[in-house]
């Protein structure tokens, strides 16, 4: 936060307040954004890395319900920064060393994604990986992958791993339960792997 200190202190403890200090979090209100998200901006030309199930998207907004669920006990979780988050998430025990592992390997799988497409379009607005091989191996070649012929194998590989493990930890946290909400249920049904 800019400005005073004093400024700064009290935009904290109002975050604080709304993010970490509540009785429930709106797990429907979550889900609904992020269905919306999915079903608009994610199956356009492609595996958008951000947006498509199983994207960015999914990490963040599993690793930020842990933060709202714990945050309020545990000061040390209240970051921006998502790895840091899930470093004291695990330290702190509310998720294993499995969870911790594959959370932080599809972040930075995804972020690597997103700055070697960021790179390849001139652009950080296009996210999209497009089937076309050609791009694929210089995506591949950004991201530090070894040339090789089966390279664009490899990275859909990978692309799909990571989707199946950012879109399992969010299904686990934020998907347990919908029988109470049948619209979002049946928007959800619509978006399956």
């Amino acid at each position: 936060v800019v400005g005073s200190n004093r400024l700064s202190r009290e935009v904290l403890q109002v975050r604080d307040k709304i993010c970490f200090f509540r009785k429930s979090i709106d797990k429907d209100g979550l889900r609904h954004i992020r269905a919306k998200q999915i079903l608009e901006l994610g199956k356009k030309n492609g595996f958008n890395a951000k947006f498509s199930k199983g994207g960015l998207v999914d990490v963040e907004y599993t690793v930020q319900y842990l933060q709202m669920k714990y945050g309020g006990e545990e000061r040390e979780v209240r970051t921006g920064n998502t790895l840091i988050a899930l470093k004291k998430l695990f330290f702190l025990g509310y998720i294993s060393r499995y969870e911790y592992i594959d959370l932080k390997g599809a972040y930075i799988f995804f972020r690597k994604l997103i700055n070697a497409l960021r790179i390849v379009r001139g652009n950080a607005k296009d996210l999209v990986v497009k089937d076309d091989n050609d791009e694929k191996k210089y995506l591949a070649k950004r991201m530090g992958y070894v040339a090789t012929t089966s390279v664009v194998d490899i990275l859909d590989k990978d692309i799909e791993y990571y989707s199946k493990v950012a879109y399992s930890y969010y299904k686990r946290y934020l998907y347990d339960d919908m029988s109470d909400n049948p619209d979002l249920y049946r928007m959800y049904k619509r978006i399956r792997f």
